[in-house]
């Protein structure tokens, strides 16, 4: 009978801010390519870059990129994403190549392509773990730890690699002898 939200684990904030990262991309590629465009060009474009965005945030998902407890190594984060996002582009060119019915310029799907993973790149740089804690920071909950001074610094550096955010008001010691004036 142990059942558990599995959705519970996901950061919805950074599926968010994947998605917005991935229409600002074909937004700057529509402006970009707005006059080359024609209306069924625009249409396959539009729903090309749709379908990568869904292929890549489930391919995120799977490689558990949205998941709460994510260790934020950088490489190994780029490593996932840019798999993600080489299934995703290799699978749009494979609809493009086999059920294209308008010839759309490979100059805008590469632009697409290019611009996007930058922004991908950019976006995970910048506001993966940072982000979300400068805007919670007013209501976190406060938390104070029991334990050895050692161990809390070790669990907090790992800790702190997380998106799970906490204010650390402290620790509490468990014995007389391991504590100084920095405990509660």
């Amino acid at each position: 009978m142990n059942k558990s939200n599995t959705g519970a684990n996901s950061d919805t904030t950074y599926v968010i801010i994947d998605v917005f990262t991935i229409l600002l991309g074909f937004l700057l590629t529509t402006l970009r390519f707005w006059d080359d465009l024609s209306v069924d060009n625009t249409r396959e474009f539009t729903i090309l870059a749709f379908v990568f965005l869904i292929i890549f945030s489930l391919n995120n998902k799977k490689e558990y990129i949205y998941n709460v407890t994510m260790f934020l190594y950088l490489d190994r984060i780029y490593r996932k994403i840019t798999k993600s996002f080489l299934t995703g582009a290799g699978i749009t060119i494979a609809i493009i190549y086999f059920t294209s019915s308008v010839e759309l310029d490979s100059n805008v799907f590469l632009f697409f392509i290019i611009i996007t993973y930058i922004l991908v790149c950019c976006n995970t740089l910048l506001f993966r773990n940072r982000f979300v804690r400068i805007i919670s920071i007013r209501i976190l909950p406060r938390t104070a730890f029991v334990g050895k001074k050692e161990s809390l610094n070790k669990f907090l550096y790992f800790f702190n690699k997380t998106s799970i955010c906490i204010k650390n008001m402290g620790y509490i010691c468990m014995n007389d002898e391991d504590c100084s004036d920095e405990y509660l």
